[in-house]
């Protein structure tokens, strides 16, 4: 990844500079599944505009895939409504990475990250970029949830990425830290969310439930908000039965430290209605989509 990290470094050092106007999303590509674009400033974001996306590539990107992708800025984000159970009100905006290839098909996020974390530098620039991106786009209202990767963290410290979470935003922002079966990648997510509890950047702890995570005492102490995984939610009749006694356990151990619960990954108006008796205080996912928000660099 030596010729990687050249090319990363050569392109950091000769970008433009980021006080540039923001684009408008009018240079979103046409293809395959619905979305909504809104522009740049409040008063624009007001009329979304309907576009359609061309389907998934399915290939791995390769190392120039990603220089490319980045050096074009082929990025961008989309944003869920994070929205109350029961009156159904938006409570926040989770801020989601989006790419694209070279003829404007999208490129599954969880493929390009893995390909990033060959390399720290190309890790640390496009979480930056994304970061960049994800808060100057974000809607006016609501609380902003980012998600960050500990390897990021670990690859560019608490300065690389505290002067983007502490700018002034009325509703706050707040940082989705995600715990796998590493012991050093527990250790890497522990740190990094410690030294935003310590800079007073909320923390969510994410993906609670989902296959290769973990769930630990010292994670949930200090955190803000619990995201449970659609995990919960999924399987037969049976199969929620039996998990039910333990995710509504979950919910009520984070209410009891104060901790506020969130159910991902509802798709259905009867996820809803299993996630409300859950005890889960807001909801997020698919159920939603009309009110998506999604911003091309």
């Amino acid at each position: 990844m030596r010729a990687v990290n050249a090319l990363i470094e050569t392109l950091v050092a000769r970008w433009v500079p980021h006080d540039r106007p923001p684009d408008t999303p009018d240079r979103a590509a046409s293809g395959g599944s619905k979305s909504v674009v809104h522009a740049a400033t409040p008063a624009a974001r007001s009329e979304a505009i309907q576009l359609t996306f061309a389907p998934a590539s399915t290939a791995a990107p390769s190392a120039l895939d990603l220089v490319d992708m980045l050096a074009e800025r082929r990025f961008g984000v989309e944003y869920q409504p994070i929205v109350d159970a029961q009156g159904l009100n938006t409570h926040g905006w989770e801020a989601l990475a989006r790419f694209r290839d070279g003829q404007g098909k999208s490129v599954p996020p969880d493929r390009v990250f893995a390909s990033l974390h060959d390399s720290p530098l190309a890790l640390l620039y496009a979480e930056r970029e994304l970061k960049r991106l994800q808060i100057a786009h974000a809607p006016p209202r609501g609380r902003l949830f980012l998600n960050l990767d500990p390897d990021s963290w670990a690859a560019g410290g608490a300065t690389a990425f505290l002067p983007l979470f502490t700018q002034a935003r009325d509703d706050g922002m707040v940082v989705e830290v995600i715990e796998n079966m590493s012991r050093r990648d527990i250790a890497l997510s522990a740190r990094m969310a410690c030294e935003l509890e310590q800079a007073g950047i909320a923390v969510a702890l994410d993906d609670v439930g989902a296959e290769g995570a973990l769930f630990s005492y010292s994670a949930l102490d200090g955190a803000s908000y619990l995201k449970l995984d659609r995990f919960w939610l999924a399987g037969s009749p049976v199969d929620q039965a039996r998990k039910a006694p333990m995710a509504r356990g979950l919910i009520a151990t984070a209410e009891h430290f104060g901790v506020v619960a969130v159910v991902e990954g509802v798709e259905t108006h009867a996820d809803l209605e299993a996630a409300r008796a859950l005890g889960a205080r807001y909801v997020q996912g698919r159920l939603f989509e009309t009110d998506f928000v999604r911003f091309w660099a």
